[in-house]
């Protein structure tokens, strides 16, 4: 867990400022991160799985403001990777304001840069199962990514400015609503995702959290 404000150059995270390869799981940020330039996440500023493994930010939250010029993201400001491997965000939440000038922002993910082509940029660029209900402001107004990804499962109000067409709106309301609800983001969430996901009135507002979280 990270309390503290950060601000730096470039490559600010709540939890990793440069991860290159392995993992970042089960961790939260409620403080406010920013950058002079580039790269800032609330879990990550900058994640790469060049010359490594391959990369998954996973059970993740963020709550704090996220400020930069451009490559800022609620839970990973940039992302880096190869043919061979995968960068995957994978259950994770972003509540917090994001804030960029420019146009490679997102609720989740900030920007993403590949070494091939587009196409297979997608297939191994993967974020699942996560939601934002954060406030984005730049440029361009990206929800969830700004390009280059595979979205599967992810969710941010309805109604709300999504330059790049990725992930899904709900009505805000289904964000808080009960499982017996089927429209719901925690119905959808746990039929897929079982033991991952809850709703707890003393957490997160009332929204939809990580079962850690509340344990």
């Amino acid at each position: 867990m990270n309390y503290n404000d950060i601000t730096c150059n470039q490559f600010a995270g709540g939890i990793s400022g440069y991860n290159q390869g392995g993992c970042v799981l089960y961790s939260g940020n409620v403080a406010n991160i920013s950058t002079v330039n580039e790269f800032a996440g609330g879990i990550s500023g900058f994640s790469t799985d060049m010359n490594s493994g391959d990369l998954v930010i996973g059970y993740c939250y963020n709550i704090g403001k996220i400020e930069g010029v451009n490559c800022i993201g609620g839970i990973c400001g940039g992302a880096w990777g190869n043919e061979s491997k995968t960068i995957g965000i994978r259950n994770c939440y972003n509540t917090g304001a994001v804030t960029s000038s420019k146009t490679f922002n997102g609720g989740i993910l900030g920007g993403t840069y590949f070494d091939y082509a587009v196409k297979k940029a997608e297939n191994h660029n993967n974020i699942m199962f996560c939601y934002n209900i954060g406030i984005v402001n730049g440029n361009k107004i990206n929800q969830i990514v700004s390009s280059y990804s595979s979205v599967t499962d992810c969710y941010y109000i309805s109604g709300r400015t999504n330059n790049s067409g990725y992930g899904f709106g709900k009505a805000e309301y289904l964000f808080k609503a009960p499982i017996s609800d089927n429209n719901s983001l925690i119905n959808r969430f746990d039929a897929i995702r079982k033991g991952i996901w809850t709703l707890n009135s003393k957490y997160n507002n009332g929204y939809v959290c990580l079962l850690w979280q509340v344990k």
